[in-house]
């Protein structure tokens, strides 16, 4: 179970934004990092979290693409 954690704000479907260049999968607890993401496709993932851990710092939000 991998930690996955967005290094700037964007498009869920964007793998420039997230660590290592991996878009998250279900196996993946997910860490807003104090980031704003987006999640603009269908996602999948063990968790989506805003706590810190690791290299992921406290606080962020995920926001729901209206299309």
């Amino acid at each position: 179970m991998p930690n996955r954690w967005p290094i700037t704000s964007g498009n869920w479907s964007d793998s420039a934004i997230w660590s290592g260049s991996l878009i998250p999968t279900a196996s993946d607890d997910v860490f807003a990092n104090n980031q704003t993401i987006n999640i603009d496709t269908n996602i999948a993932v063990r968790s989506l979290q805003n706590g810190a851990t690791g290299s992921a710092v406290a606080g962020g939000s995920y926001a729901i693409s209206s299309s």
